[in-house]
């Protein structure tokens, strides 16, 4: 028991920075997206076969894999209809934004192939839409 409180104390005193995934700019994610741009999510939907990295969808709303349906709205890099489907891993404790139906976001993905049912999204360079993020972006091109 004596040992019980002082590792209690330890481990929620530990930093969370150390556990945060480090990022780069949108230089770097802009040069490795075959796709990027800005649209808006029209339909979104659990992927029951394929489990989040980090929680099912079992453990919340936010968590589990998902597959997003975009409207594009204006397309920075790569070659897309004005609708493409991306997979959108665990918004819950990962990386990955969780993507709501009706909002706009910047998104960065890469093709999958010809037969791929969607896109892969990089879930640290997606981020909600900003109209001064959309200029760093387009001013790293």
């Amino acid at each position: 028991m004596k040992y019980l409180i002082p590792v209690f104390v330890l481990l929620f005193s530990i930093s969370t920075q150390a556990m945060e995934v480090s990022c780069n700019d949108a230089k770097f994610y802009l040069k490795h997206a075959d796709i990027v741009f800005v649209g808006t999510v029209i339909d979104r939907k659990s992927i029951k076969n394929k489990a989040g990295i980090c929680w099912t969808a079992e453990q919340g709303k936010q968590c589990g894999s998902k597959v997003a349906t975009f409207k594009i709205e204006e397309l920075i890099k790569g070659n897309e209809a004005n609708i493409t489907t991306v997979f959108a891993g665990d918004g819950c404790y990962c990386v990955d934004p969780y993507l709501e139906s009706g909002e706009r976001y910047i998104v960065f993905a890469t093709n999958s192939g010809d037969k791929a049912a969607y896109n892969s999204m990089n879930g640290c360079a997606t981020q909600p839409y900003e109209q001064e993020v959309l200029k760093e972006i387009k001013s790293a091109q």
